[in-house]
């Protein structure tokens, strides 16, 4: 056992190099990354960063990737120049336009999975990438040396894209994995419910908005201008509850009993059951908030080459 390890971290270490095969890998690489945007930005674009796909020659020294991270190993191995142009697109960027120079929105993609990864908040992310530690990071993400974002300008980014990231985000990494033929079928035998031929489970979690709840009936169109023509719908009377009028000056644009900050927030009721159906009284709860499901990929992840995660 190597000093410093326990024996859950050394068995762990030992089959994560074992079962690497940057070999097997080649012929699939680079792995593209799935974009839903056409790929149609002009030849030069104007930004103080450019990501490129770095390639697969930094993960053939066998004792670096049994240290590097998985982000450092998933960089050599999936090219995310695809996504340029729907995060432009989604970023609503005016390209080679009037103004400041913006970074490229590949890297700063990049930044929110390198934060998600070292659990750092935006200051000290801000500070690694522009330290000698983060000159890797720097490289990899495309910016230069001296020009590495503010957290101000990746907390920007992260709030225009949070809901985009949660949603699908692991969605499509399984996608690009089961399009590279990675990603074994599912096992009848097992317990993990098969989902497009995978054995891909979701792990439901609840999340609490900012703001305190007014209406257990609050949907999409309580944020919907309201006139006389066209009165707003109220799904809490229609429900034989309350409700609102939303007839006053302050319902004018959004229903006064909505949350304005949290406007895709819902009232959620968990019964407590599981996947499996089963279900316990005790673990039920309410929440005014949000429900976002992580995909996991069933016994795979306990079993499959470090090169299938």
């Amino acid at each position: 056992m190597r000093a410093g390890l326990t024996a859950v971290a050394a068995r762990q270490a030992a089959a994560r190099l074992g079962a690497f095969d940057l070999a097997a890998l080649q012929p699939h690489l680079p792995l593209r990354f799935p974009s839903t945007a056409a790929q149609d930005l002009p030849q030069y674009c104007r930004t103080r960063s450019w990501y490129r796909y770095p390639g697969w020659a930094g993960l053939t020294e066998r004792e670096a990737v049994a240290h590097s991270s998985p982000l450092y190993i998933a960089l050599h191995l999936i090219d995310f120049s695809p996504l340029r142009a729907e995060l432009v697109q989604l970023l609503g960027l005016q390209v080679n336009g009037r103004g400041g120079t913006p970074f490229d929105p590949v890297s700063l993609f990049l930044c929110a999975l390198l934060r998600w990864e070292t659990h750092r908040g935006g200051d000290k992310l801000a500070q690694l990438l522009g330290s000698a530690e983060g000159a890797c990071w720097r490289r990899l993400c495309g910016f230069a040396p001296d020009d590495t974002p503010a957290s101000s300008t990746m907390r920007s980014f992260f709030r225009h894209l949070r809901t985009t990231f949660t949603r699908d985000r692991c969605p499509r990494f399984i996608a690009l994995l089961q399009q590279a033929g990675l990603l074994p079928p599912h096992d009848p035998h097992t317990a993990t419910p098969a989902r497009a031929g995978l054995p891909l489970a979701t792990d439901g979690m609840l999340h609490t908005a900012h703001s305190t709840m007014h209406c257990s009936r609050v949907t999409a169109t309580c944020y919907q201008p309201t006139t006389t023509e066209h009165p707003r719908p109220c799904p809490a009377q229609e429900a034989g509850q309350e409700g609102c009028a939303c007839d006053t000056e302050r319902c004018a644009q959004q229903c006064c009993r909505s949350t304005p900050r949290d406007p895709e927030a819902r009232f959620v009721h968990y019964s407590g059951r599981n996947q499996e159906g089963e279900e316990d009284p005790s673990r039920a709860r309410d929440v005014y908030g949000y429900r976002s499901y992580a995909h996991l990929l069933g016994r795979l992840l306990q079993r499959a080459p470090s090169h299938y995660r």
